[in-house]
């Protein structure tokens, strides 16, 4: 949904689905043979739950998720496995994102990366060579919002009213790209205008239609 009324200058990001394209099955996949047989009750495309959903809402540290996790599959699990198991579900970051980003920037408007995520995969976000090129994702952006990090998820409103707030931008300023049908509308009943990719597509080619 886009209002015509007022010029976009703050752009805020998702990332999975965006910036990274997901496939859930990957991360199912690993999860079950680390031994977690009833995995589709804690994994989801877009809300974890139980003690899975406690790692990404940041109430539950990368070691305790660790321990909880080797405690159901009754093996003693490590980091790093954890780690290999959730980061199943990023199959690709397109460089014409990264590039995007830098040119939205160059243009001029104000972005912002808001992720539901883990420190597991924020810690690949963090990563001093994210992009291959010695940069961050996070250096990106002018700001970034992890869910782990800020002990919020969307589509809790306050969410997106802290990222407005600290920001210094009205909703009708402000363009939300995520690929949640359910973070979009959320968004819209703060008067935030939306832009809903599917999965992997090339957002680059298409967002100036909503700015």
């Amino acid at each position: 949904m886009m209002s015509n009324k007022t010029k976009i200058k703050n752009i805020i990001f998702d990332f999975g689905g965006v910036l990274s394209v997901l496939d859930i099955n990957i991360s199912r996949r690993r999860f079950i043979e680390l031994g977690v047989t009833n995995i589709d009750d804690y994994l989801d495309i877009t809300a974890q739950k139980g003690f899975f959903g406690q790692l990404e809402d940041g109430s539950l540290s990368a070691d305790e998720f660790c321990r909880r996790l080797s405690e159901l599959t009754h093996r003693k699990l490590t980091l790093e496995q954890c780690a290999h198991a959730w980061r199943g579900f990023i199959v690709d970051i397109p460089k014409r994102g990264l590039v995007g980003l830098r040119q939205l920037r160059a243009q001029g408007y104000h972005l912002s990366l808001l992720s539901n995520t883990n420190p597991f995969v924020g810690s690949l976000m963090h990563d001093a060579n994210f992009d291959g090129e010695q940069h961050p994702l996070t250096s990106y952006f002018d700001a970034a919002y992890l869910s782990y990090e800020q002990h919020l998820m969307k589509p809790d409103l306050r969410f997106f009213k802290r990222v407005l707030d600290e920001q210094h931008y009205a909703p009708a300023q402000t363009l939300l790209v995520d690929d949640s049908p359910v973070n979009c509308a959320a968004a819209q009943q703060l008067g935030i205008n939306t832009y809903q990719p599917a999965n992997g597509e090339n957002w680059p080619a298409l967002i100036a239609r909503h700015l």
